[in-house]
């Protein structure tokens, strides 16, 4: 195995580990530890932790080193109250600049979101979920906000893959919030359409399992 191999192959590992939260926020990611488990040198596994700082997955500390983030409870609910305003002006933009094409892209969507949920792949379904509220964005014409959208969603996936039980949700609650958010847009009926963002926003949290944040986890131990 060469180094860029090794390294895509301890990536992988770590980030699926990640995904299926056999490894929890908070965790000391040792490069020795993960070397010997995987077989491999620490220069590879270096470099994968690096990516995941880049992912934002880990935090990279001159005292503690590299470790699997833990937002407060503070952070997450201000992270999703940005990314519902964020997201209202960006379904207002969209009302205003709405095509019959446009249109149909978004609810195209839809049957892709049932697929994708049913077969429980976190990383497409929530690759999915980004390209459909960007959409969104694209349509209002609006760069910047597209910008600052894309960031915010990116940091609150992060926090979904830590905090909600993806696999073990039987109903997917999105499904019905987003096709709401899209007959507003299709009514152009702004006022409805905050609402709608709302209720996906409030649901969204509801369904993370924030009590971990206070609960302790003992000593670092990683599955992979």
């Amino acid at each position: 195995m060469d180094k860029m191999n090794a390294e895509d192959y301890v990536y992988g590992k770590l980030k699926n580990s990640i995904f299926k939260r056999y490894i929890r926020p908070d965790t000391r990611l040792v490069e020795s530890k993960i070397a010997k488990q995987l077989g491999v040198s620490r220069t590879p596994v270096r470099g994968a932790i690096k990516k995941l700082a880049h992912d934002g997955f880990v935090k990279l500390s001159n005292n503690k080193g590299a470790s699997i983030v833990k937002p407060t409870t503070r952070e997450i609910y201000d992270t999703f109250a940005v990314r519902a305003q964020l997201e209202k002006m960006a379904a207002a933009g969209a009302i205003e600049n709405i095509t019959e094409s446009g249109l149909a892209k978004l609810e195209s969507y839809l049957s892709v979101e049932i697929d994708t949920f049913n077969k429980k792949d976190i990383g497409v379904y929530y690759n999915f979920n980004y390209d459909f509220h960007i959409s969104i964005a694209k349509m209002s014409g609006n760069l910047v906000l597209e910008e600052y959208l894309s960031s915010i969603i990116n940091r609150s996936h992060i926090y979904l893959i830590l905090y909600e039980n993806f696999y073990q949700l039987g109903h997917n609650p999105s499904y019905d919030e987003h096709k709401e958010v899209i007959g507003a847009i299709k009514e152009k009926d702004a006022g409805k359409c905050e609402k709608a963002i709302d209720k996906h926003i409030q649901t969204t949290l509801e369904g993370l399992k924030l009590e971990e944040l206070d609960r302790e986890l003992g000593d670092d131990f990683i599955m992979l």
